[in-house]
């Protein structure tokens, strides 16, 4: 008996030996892994920290910006700090150490993280870039959810760092809503306070505003929550508007403004090419922002359409999702229908004065062609025998044809370098020209081209009907367009 007796008792001696191995290795397992955690957070915190911050403009993605990675993990940090700290600090029925050990471990990277916030603020009054908003939008929609946790996470009886982030919340805030509330305003280049930065370009193609503009409200609507709350309410007229949709076309309007004021500014110089650039430039500024709030429409009808398609299919529900997922209502064209029906008609309305404007361009040349009304009297009242002229008509002869010329090459070697980028419009603009100035020439020179007006008609009569329809296909191709070769003609019309 004794001996069993001993047997077991040496039996349960190892048992617990062997359950207390056990608990210890568990134990030294999960300070472990609690220690790699702690370290690999740590690391992260004080990379993200010690990291300093920018404000990512033109590719930037919602979501990516490192400060906002740095709010989730020092979030996650601190709750797990706070709970461990409350474990060891505070004892039933002893001394509460919580409220003078924490601050010390939360009040320094605190400070540092509202400290890059401080920093991404003054780069967003230094910088002059219309992109540079949409990351601290994103940083606001963040840090204003999560406010109310950081503060929870933080509190304690000697806390003064959460006054700090209120603070730093509040001007964050009220700076956003200064900066969207003035956009419209500061909607021009502010790179460079030269006049050429200012000035339309020398080519007359799409103006990096126009493009920057549209880009920027196609990429705001990542943030139109957080920026219809901070937006002002629009006017009483329009009371049934909302914020966004009164924003965006107020975005609108002043960028026709500014490039109104572009091409007004350049045609003030009182000059025949100046003028025919400004018409360029408003016609391709007019025409790209067609083809954008076209594609907006078109793809929010083709959406819809879709989304009416599969409703039976799919039911309310379905419809819903479809609709939100596919943005029908989400788009610039919307949002301007919404403010003011008629703005895309009256930016047709403007290219078609803009375009009359450039036809009228080519008075000057068609001018040569054309015979005067005294002329075309005295034609129908005697016909004029060309076989003998008088000194005085072949001079007005050989001076229309030089007019003819002199404006002809003028025009070509200035608007060949203009640029158009829609080949729907370039086509356009190049079957007006022909239209203007390619039947008069041709009647001109069926008329005069076998007529001894002069004895060298190759220095008068320089273009042939091909070479001016060649030289019409070469207008508008940019500053690198090959100069177009001359073909003489004779008096009989060869080459």
């Amino acid at each position: 008996v004794c001996v069993c007796v001993c047997v077991c008792v040496c039996v349960c001696v190892c048992v617990c030996v062997c359950v207390c191995v056990c608990v210890c290795v568990c134990v030294c397992v999960c300070v472990c892994v609690c220690g790699w955690v702690s370290f690999y957070y740590s690391n992260l915190v004080f990379s993200l920290l010690t990291r300093k911050p920018t404000l990512e403009t033109r590719d930037y993605k919602k979501g990516t910006h490192v400060y906002i990675r740095l709010m989730r993990t020092l979030l996650l940090l601190l709750k797990k700090e706070r709970e461990f700290l409350m474990s060891v600090t505070v004892q039933p029925g002893g001394s509460n150490m919580f409220n003078e050990v924490f601050p010390h471990v939360m009040t320094a990277p605190m400070t540092l993280f509202i400290q890059q916030g401080e920093d991404l603020l003054k780069q967003l009054l230094a910088t002059e870039s219309i992109f540079s908003i949409l990351p601290l939008l994103d940083i606001w929609e963040n840090l204003n959810s999560k406010l109310e946790s950081i503060q929870k996470v933080i509190k304690c009886n000697k806390d003064k760092v959460s006054d700090k982030l209120f603070d730093f919340a509040q001007r964050l805030s009220t700076q956003l809503r200064r900066n969207l509330g003035d956009m419209e305003d500061n909607i021009d280049i502010k790179e460079s306070a030269s006049e050429k930065a200012h000035a339309i370009p020398v080519d007359g193609t799409v103006h990096e505003i126009t493009a920057n503009t549209l880009g920027f409200l196609k990429r705001v609507f990542d943030y139109k929550i957080v920026s219809e709350s901070m937006l002002p309410p629009p006017q009483a007229s329009l009371a049934k508007v909302t914020a966004f949709a009164d924003f965006v076309y107020r975005m609108m309007k002043s960028l026709l403004t500014c490039l109104s004021a572009k091409a007004e500014k350049a045609r003030s110089k009182n000059n025949s090419a100046k003028k025919a650039l400004a018409n360029i430039f408003m016609l391709n500024n007019l025409q790209y922002i067609l083809n954008v709030l076209n594609k907006d429409y078109t793809t929010s009808a083709g959406s819809n359409d879709r989304s009416n398609t599969s409703g039976d299919q799919r039911g309310s529900r379905g419809n819903k999702s479809s609709s939100r997922s596919s943005g029908g209502s989400d788009t610039v064209r919307a949002m301007l229908d919404k403010a003011n029906p008629k703005f895309v008609a009256g930016v047709k309305d403007q290219m078609d004065i803009e375009r009359a404007n450039y036809r009228a361009s080519w008075n000057k040349a068609l001018e040569f062609l054309v015979e005067t009304e005294e002329d075309d009297k005295k034609k129908h009242k005697k016909k004029v025998d060309t076989t003998k002229l008088t000194k005085k008509k072949k001079k007005k002869i050989k001076a229309r044809f030089s007019g003819f010329n002199a404006e002809l090459e003028e025009l070509f070697n200035t608007q060949k370098r203009f640029s158009i980028p829609d080949p729907n419009l370039c086509a356009q603009l190049r079957a007006d020209i022909k239209q203007i100035i390619y039947q008069p020439y041709a009647a001109f020179l069926e008329q005069y081209q076998g007529v001894p007006f002069t004895r060298s008609p190759q220095k008068y009569i320089r273009y042939s009907l091909e070479t001016l329809d060649e030289m019409i296909r070469n207008f508008f191709e940019g500053t690198g367009a090959p100069a177009t070769k001359r073909h003489r003609v004779g008096l009989l019309g060869k080459k």
